[in-house]
């Protein structure tokens, strides 16, 4: 997609669909944090949106880089996503 043009990426390591296995906040972190790295090495324009629940992971993904957070829950799952990343 980068190839072809795309700016904007949305990387997530946690499936929101029903019934997806439990995903611990360590493995996500494992899962996703290298591949934004890996992505800006090689793309270094690229808007890349992380799409997680976690403030944690959030955080670590702002600090790797990402540029987005895409929380599924608009911030209800995790009492610290909006203290701690919205901007008003």
């Amino acid at each position: 997609m980068l190839h072809d043009g795309a700016t904007f990426i949305d990387v997530g390591a946690y499936s929101s669909k029903p019934n997806a296995a439990l995903v611990s906040e360590e493995e996500e972190l494992n899962r996703i944090v290298p591949i934004v790295e890996l992505i800006l090495k090689h793309f270094p324009k690229t808007l890349i949106s992380i799409d997680t629940f976690r403030s944690q992971v959030a955080q670590v993904c702002i600090e790797s880089g990402a540029a987005i957070i895409n929380d599924i829950s608009a911030g209800n799952l995790d009492e610290n996503m909006l203290k701690n990343h919205c901007k008003i």
